[in-house]
Order: C-alpha cells, then structure tokens, then sequence
C-alpha cells in the first residue's frame, strides 16, 4: 500500500457501520490524517454546532455511507451542501450500490465522487489525495497572483514617486510631494520626512502627510531621537524608520506608520525611495549651492568665468546623471541597462578601457558583465572575491581611486594580459543595493590627465543610480519567474478541468464503450462455442473486428480530449472541432434526451488557433447547456459562420437561462449556481478565448435559454 502525504488534513466519516468506520479510522490515522466518526445524523449535526464556532470550515473531506439505518444518505449529502462552510468541501460517496443511475444522481445532488464497496484501500487514498492536491494548486494559484500583483503596484509606486521627485528642484516640494505619494501608494496611515540639520546633526520635522504646512514641530516617534543617527532601518510591527543616505552621510529619516502591521515588502521599496529621495536631496543642494556660488560670481568679476564654468559642469553633470538613469529606468533588460551606464561614463569621463563587475548571486564570484570595448577574453574571466583591485573595492564596500597601480599590492597584472593594454590607472567604484554591494564600477586609464576626487564624486554619483537599475532588472526577473509559476498553474487547473469535463461524461462514455465490446464478446461467443459454418464464423469474427475499430475510436477521441494541450497554434477549422465535440457528447446526449441540431456555414476558412483548447471550450459551453435543460428535454443549436475578421460559433440552448443578477459573473472565477461545480469552466474558457485574440458574448432571456457566442480572429494576434 502507497504512503500518502496527509499534510493533517482533518475528514470526517459520515457511516452507522462501526467495524467499518473503525477500519477505515486505522487505515487514515496510519496516514497521518485527522478523522472524526458521525454514526447517525443527530452526532453530524452537534459536530457541527461544536466546531463551527470560528466560521471557518470544519473538515477538509467527508466520506458518506447513502445506507444508514434510519435515514437516506442523500438527505444528509444535502443537509452538508446546504451548510455555508461546506459548500466547497469535497464529498466521496461510499456505497455498496452499484446503480449508475443512483451515481448519477448523487453526483448531481453535490458529491465529488462515487466509491462502490468493498474497494481497494490504494484507490480511496488516491482519490483522497487527488481532491487535497487540487486545493493546494488552488491555494499556490491564488498566493503566486496575489504576490505577482503587490509587487508589480510596489514596484509601480517607487518608479512613479522616483520619476517624480527628479522633476523638482526646491526641496520643500520634493518632500511634500513624496511623503503624500507614500501615504497614497502604499496605504500607510501617516508618513513623516525628518531633515538633518548639517551643523549640529539634529533631525527636523520636514514634511508630514497630516499637515501640508513644512517644518511644523512634531513629537518625535519613539524609534527616532532627534539627536540619534542611525545608519539602517528600525522596524517595528507597525512603523519603521528608513535612513535617507548618500555617500555614508546621513541626510534625513523617512517615518511611516501603518494602523495595522507593515504589509509585507514595503519596507524594501521604501528603502529604494529613500536612494532616489537621496540623490533628489543632493541634487537640490547641489543645484543650491550652484545658485549661492552665482550670486557670489556677481561680485567677483574675475571669479566669474571659473565659478560659470563650474556650474555649467557641474549641470551638464547632473543632467548626464539624469538622463542616464531615465534611460536605464526605461529598460528592465540587464544587457540594456550595462550598456546604457556604460555609455554614460563614458560621455561624462573619458577613459581607455571601463567594465562593470557583477558579483554572481550563486557563486560569490567576480564576473566581467560588460565593458566599454568588446573583450572576449575578459568576458570569460572569473576573479575570485577579494582578487585584485576591484575585489578589493568590491569587499571592503568602499571607493579606490590609484593613478600608480604598479605601487598597490592589490594590482592583478593578468587582465593586461587579456586585454592587451597597460594598465596606469584605475577608479573603482561599488555597486551598493540595499546596503549590499552587487558589484563594482571600475575605469581604467583616463585619457586626459589623471583621475581627480571630482570624477571620484561623478562615478559614485552614476554608482547608484546603476547599481538600482541592476535591481530592479533582478527584481523583474524574478517577477518574470512568479509569472511563469502561475502560467505553469493555470496550465494544470486548464487540464484538471478539462479531465473534470471528461468525467462529466464519464457514464455516458463508459455506455458507449460497453456496446461495441457487449458486441465483441457475443460474436467470439457465436463463432467460438457454437458449431457454425465457415462462412457465419467470418462473418461474425468480421462483425467483431468492425467493432474493436469502433472500439479504438472512441478511445482515441477520449484520449485526444483529455490529454494535456501542446499550446502550440495551427491551422484548423472550427466546424471540425465542433464535429469532434458533438461526437464525444453523442451518447450523453441521447441519455439526457437532448437535441443537438448543426448549421455549419460552408464558407467558414482555417483559422489559426490551438484546437484542443478551443474544443474545450466548446465542450464547456454544451455541458453547461446540458446543465441548464436536466429537468426537460431541449434543444442545443450550434451555428458557424465568417463574420468580418472573426470566425463565430454561437451555442443556442433552450434551458432555464441566467438572471440578469448572475450574468455580469459568470466568467468570475469560483462562480457557479450549481453547488457540484468547481466554477472555473467558463473562467478558463474566456481565459483561452482572449489569449486567443477572441471574445466570448452571452445573451440570455431566463427560462428561455441562453446564446453564447465565441468569436475567434481570423489572422493570429501577435
């Protein structure tokens, strides 16, 4: 017998048969789950009052005996889908009953599945364990969207605030602006900017979300002194202090404040603001300082010129700076972005040979990522940390400016070797994110003169800016990976109600493939026990033969159906697809008594679209259909025609139809009137239907019936 994990899953067992119930008790328990045992009505219904206080749901699976003295079983399969908290929960019959019909019925009443007894011990832990792995890809579904979303509006936000404050050069508008957009981004209860005095290093209240009036005292939060500096963030369960520091200075605080605690990464992206708010500030008090130096140039004539020159370095600088980082903030491709810094520091310095070094997240190791001229061989060099100059820079997280490298220790001759060009001087700077160093900077060999605290200043200005589009590419890979865990998701949940389609039809399939072999065994009858002649012998070994391939094709068109999609487009016509469909409904649509009546337009073209999953949903149109007819007999109507740039097929039926209260939700997912239904069919269908470029249209009167309408493009949308 199979282990299965039962990852304590608590189930309850609804059976007046005690040896029964005590058997199945030792078989889950040995599994590790977690059982309660109801013999009769009256103990289900005090279990419930008992354990259903929090509101929450009680069990996790039921397992229900339709025979128990004194009551019908499905009165109590209905008694438990009437309960709110056990709508969802998983129902598996048990039942010595052997009648298709009463399977049926019950399916249809709420039950998930149908075990006959006695049955295998490995068959109902596997079915167990389907219907848990089943909520599990539901739960993972739910998080990986939830997670994908919350980072995309966080990283949204910090990008809108960033791209916002560089538009400004007075500092009061800069805090002001930023500390409304934090408290409107990110849904904090208060926001506070504190400013460092530069003289005495006391913090000042700047900028509050509650007050617009700047500079207005404030009680200082308990986490911050107005004395304290602190070089990393304070946090606490529902306010933390982000430091605002630039070139290990400390130039304010930012404050926020939540009424409940901190949702979970905002922090780290207040921590990317501060960076941006960092340079902003230092930008201002450069620009500042540049003003006060012109209104000094005014009176010392012979100053003039130098201080003019300064400043207009000093702008083009900061303009090089910003232009640079707009434009590595346009891209989230890394390639794109080293590429783009590179440029940069190039035009603001002009140098022989520069690289950008990037420490590699796995190994520790020292990686050439990009360089100013190509370099195949240095492409492929590894340095270990701490080798040479820039893992010096790279370890001790501080700048290195050498214009004599032959004179420092640390010098590593083999890169000259590689690149084929002497060495003289280099200006290496970290790459600092998150207060963690991600890599280095490092020029070599400027063109004019050797290299000055001013280019020093430059490079580490450039440093940070880069090292957060480098995150920020991280960041969005990694993101990318979230996207494809939840593409990869909603691929199983495609095919596990694709498989819940075929189950649907299950009884009626199971009908259609036991003629052909009730037919197979009759003639081996005839011709092997009966004393027949040659001729009636290959007639019915002939009439056999007829019916194995019979036999295959339906098997074929089951498996077709049921296995998993190769996503992959090609040209097929949509008439084919329904022909295909309508014959895997054929018996449960004589079963059913229902009427499928087919207007294939003639003139309906190949279009390209991925056919078993536009079979599927056609198939979750028609057993919806069939749905809304159980109680009568109706007609489906199914109509193809070229309309423009679009292929459509309209599915009429003549069932009981959808309010006007419940259609704007039928694509929701979870949605459905029918307690059985998981309501992810028509999710799923509209959800293939976009990817495909298409639309799905429902028009529907109640009692009348309902049309739904795919329409699929013509041409393949890109």
């Amino acid at each position: 017998m199979g282990t299965v994990s039962a990852t304590s899953s608590h189930i309850l067992i609804i059976d007046d048969d005690m040896q029964f119930t005590h058997l199945i008790n030792e078989i889950l328990v040995r599994q590790q789950y977690t059982l309660t045992v109801a013999h009769d009505f009256a103990t289900l219904k005090r279990l419930f009052s008992q354990e259903n206080g929090n509101g929450q749901r009680p069990f996790d699976l039921v397992l229900l005996d339709l025979l128990i003295a004194g009551l019908d079983g499905q009165v109590i399969l209905q008694w438990l889908r009437a309960q709110p908290e056990m709508a969802d929960t998983p129902i598996i019959i048990l039942s010595a009953l052997d009648d298709i019909n009463k399977r049926i019925e019950v399916i249809e009443l709420g039950a998930d599945d149908y075990l006959k007894k006695p049955f295998p011990v490995d068959e109902l832990l596997a079915r167990i364990a389907i219907y848990q792995k089943l909520g599990r890809l539901r739960a993972e579904k739910r998080q990986a969207e939830h997670q994908v979303r919350t980072q995309e509006q966080q990283l949204r936000a910090v990008n809108a605030i960033g791209s916002m404050i560089t538009q400004y050069l007075d500092l009061d508008a800069v805090l002001h602006e930023t500390v409304q957009s934090v408290v409107h981004y990110f849904g904090c209860a208060t926001c506070a900017i504190y400013i460092c005095t530069p003289d005495d290093e006391t913090l000042t209240l700047a900028a509050h979300s509650a007050d617009k009036r700047v500079g207005v005292s404030r009680p200082f939060p308990l986490i911050l002194q107005p004395h304290t500096t602190i070089t990393h963030t304070i946090s606490l369960p529902q306010e933390a202090a982000i430091p605002i520091i630039r070139d290990n200075v400390m130039l304010g605080v930012i404050h926020i404040r939540y009424a409940t605690p901190i949702p979970p990464g905002v922090v780290q992206m207040i921590e990317i603001l501060s960076v941006q708010l960092a340079i902003a500030i230092t930008n201002i008090y450069l620009f500042q300082d540049i003003q006060e130096s012109n209104y000094q140039l005014k009176t010392v004539a012979a100053e003039n010129m130098r201080l003019l020159t300064m400043e207009k370095d000093h702008r083009q600088q900061a303009e090089q700076l910003y232009n640079m980082a707009q434009a590595m903030g346009s891209s989230l491709a890394m390639e794109q972005v080293l590429v783009e810094a590179m440029n940069a520091i190039q035009t603001m310095i002009q140098v022989e040979l520069g690289s950008i070094v990037l420490v590699d997240e796995h190994t520790g190791k020292l990686i050439f990522m990009h360089s100013l001229t190509p370099e195949p061989d240095l492409a492929q060099t590894m340095l270990e940390p701490g080798q040479g100059i820039v893992g010096q820079v790279i370890r001790q997280a501080e700048p290195l400016l050498v214009n004599d490298v032959h004179a420092h220790p640390q010098f590593f001759p083999v890169i000259d070797r590689l690149t084929g060009k002497q060495t003289r001087s280099i200006l290496c700077v970290p790459l600092v994110a998150h207060d963690h160093v991600i890599g280095a900077i490092e020029l070599l060999n400027k063109r004019q003169g050797n290299f000055d605290e001013v280019d020093l200043k430059l490079v580490s200005s450039a440093a940070t800016s880069i090292a957060i589009a480098i995150e920020n590419t991280r960041l969005y890979q990694k993101q990318a990976d979230l996207i494809a865990q939840l593409q990869q998701s909603q691929a199983q949940i495609v095919q596990s109600e694709k498989l819940a389609a075929t189950g649907r039809l299950a009884a009626s399939l199971a009908h259609e493939i036991n003629n052909p072999l009730q037919a197979i065994h009759s003639c081996l009858q005839l011709a092997t026990y009966f004393d027949l002649g040659p001729e009636k012998q290959a007639e019915y070994l002939g009439m056999a033969g007829e019916e194995v391939e019979r036999l295959v094709d339906i098997v074929s068109r089951i498996l077709d159906f049921a296995r998993p999609s190769a996503g992959e487009f090609e040209l097929a016509n949509v008439n084919t697809i329904i022909s295909q469909v309508v014959q895997l409904t054929h018996k449960h649509v004589i079963h059913h008594h229902v009427t499928v009546e087919q207007f294939l337009g003639t003139d309906v073209p190949p279009i390209p679209l991925i056919p078993d999953q536009i079979g599927q949903v056609f198939m979750a149109i028609m057993l919806n259909a069939f749905d809304a007819m159980a109680d009568s007999d109706g007609i489906v109507r199914i109509t193809t025609r070229t309309r423009g740039p679009y292929v459509e097929a309209i599915f009429t039926d003549t069932g009981s139809g959808i309010t006007p209260g419940n259609l704007p939700h039928i694509f929701e997912p979870f949605f459905s009137t029918k307690p059985e239904s998981a309501g992810l069919g028509l999710t799923i269908s509209f959800g293939i239907v976009e990817r495909h470029g298409g639309q799905i249209l429902v028009e529907s009167i109640p009692g009348s019936g309902s049309a739904f309408t795919v329409r699929l493009p013509r041409t393949q949308v890109e």
